[in-house]
């Protein structure tokens, strides 16, 4: 019976890779959109959250999937992601920031400065986080 259920796990854990979402490949030149919380969450910050990952899926889906934008989630209690609160100045528990890749390496951010305080309103957060991905990618391409 052991057998049996090793044999089982053995082949889901092969299998699974094979149904799991589609990966997408991230291009050396990209604009990622940082999500930065505390551990202690609240409504804002899952409303900042999923408006800012709908905005990035679904407003920029081409770019998305072709690995030009993608959109990261840190949490910055942990000791690995503590730096980027400074390394970007933010004040708030909760930020998000914009950061253009060239090569791989940084060339230019903007932190979001008006999530905070739109976060009650999804209709205005969605729009403004839209309106500033567009500003910055527009710029990236001049």
């Amino acid at each position: 019976m052991k057998k049996i259920i090793l044999s089982a796990i053995l082949l889901l854990a092969l299998l699974l890779p094979a149904f799991s979402e589609k990966e997408i490949k991230l291009s050396e030149d990209r604009i990622v959109v940082y999500y930065f919380h505390a551990w202690l969450r609240n409504l804002a910050c899952t409303n900042i959250e999923e408006a800012a990952k709908k905005a990035v899926t679904e407003n920029f889906k081409k770019d998305y999937e072709a690995g030009k934008i993608n959109f990261k989630v840190f949490d910055i209690d942990k000791t690995d992601y503590a730096h980027y609160k400074d390394e970007y100045d933010f004040a708030s528990e909760r930020a998000l920031v914009l950061v253009q890749l060239k090569a791989g390496a940084e060339v230019k951010n903007k932190v979001l400065q008006k999530v905070a305080v739109l976060a009650e309103d999804e209709k205005k957060l969605a729009e403004y986080i839209v309106k500033e991905i567009t500003n910055f990618t527009k710029k990236e391409k001049e």
